[in-house]
């Protein structure tokens, strides 16, 4: 499974797989190892579809939290972007879609509004004093945009359109919670502008999921955000924030055509998830 350390926790956190799952993909062949992990996935979720935030997991971290257990959509997609294989996102198709169902359903108007461990790590500090709400709410539109994409691989095009729908529902809360019009910044109520509210909106706009910045204030929103980064001696935010950024944050370009691989061994179907795996919480 991938680990956040190999010397000291050796936990499964689903966070740092997810940040690291795009290089690892692409440097090594991890296609088995990843899908295994992806089981695991499957069946550690709990039955109203949340995912733990370690997985294999004990019964710990099942409090919902798009931030870190994003995992259960982001890498299935990008098991298949990177190896071209649909049969990784028709295998999960269903604990995807439930889980993301989930986090809409708690995300209420689009604004993450449960606790999330954020920006964890944010330089000078644990918790990001921004809060948890602008990070967690641009990877709910993240894992949203994502399923999309997903849905239009697979031809599910009612699905997509729902998804589509929640994904502008996201963005325009986004906007309506945290864009400044008269700086055109990005502001926390509880840390003003900071870095990760600034980098989390920059999601490309679209036709079919525009993102959180509208096309008025695009450009000085640009100038103010690359003018705070040439000031700063390092990123002003953790990597969480990061990853909501072009050309990854908007919706998921049309797949190229990819480089035929040796096709994936064939692993024994799933079995349910154990008896009392997260019950009681």
């Amino acid at each position: 499974m991938p680990a956040d350390t190999p010397v000291y926790e050796k936990n499964g956190w689903t966070a740092d797989a997810h940040l690291a799952t795009e290089a690892a993909l692409h440097h090594f062949d991890l296609r088995t190892a990843f899908v295994k992990w992806l089981d695991d996935h499957v069946e550690a979720q709990h039955e109203n579809g949340v995912v733990p935030r370690i997985i294999p997991s004990s019964g710990w971290g099942y409090g919902p939290d798009p931030a870190w257990s994003a995992s259960m959509v982001l890498i299935p997609w990008n098991h298949c972007w990177e190896y071209g294989d649909l049969t990784i996102l028709d295998r999960y198709a269903e604990p995807m879609f439930r889980y993301t169902d989930r986090l809409l359903d708690l995300a209420g108007d689009g604004v993450w509004p449960l606790h999330s461990w954020g920006d964890w790590l944010s330089p000078g500090h644990q918790f990001a004093p921004e809060g948890p709400a602008p990070t967690a709410t641009m990877v709910l539109h993240r894992i949203a945009t994502r399923t999309v994409a997903i849905c239009r691989e697979l031809g599910l095009d009612t699905r997509r359109s729902h998804y589509e729908q929640a994904a502008r529902r996201i963005a325009a809360a986004y906007r309506e919670a945290f864009l400044d019009e008269a700086t055109a910044t990005y502001r926390s109520p509880l840390a003003g502008c900071r870095q990760t509210c600034q980098s989390a909106s920059a999601t490309v706009p679209s036709v079919c999921c525009p993102g959180p910045t509208p096309a008025p204030f695009r450009s000085r929103w640009i100038e103010k955000a690359v003018i705070d980064v040439a000031r700063a001696a390092r990123p002003p935010s953790g990597s969480l924030a990061e990853i909501t950024t072009p050309p990854g944050g908007g919706p998921a370009p049309e797949r190229p055509p990819m480089p035929q691989r040796p096709p994936m061994p064939q692993r024994p179907p799933m079995t349910g998830r154990p008896a009392g795996c997260g019950r009681g919480l």
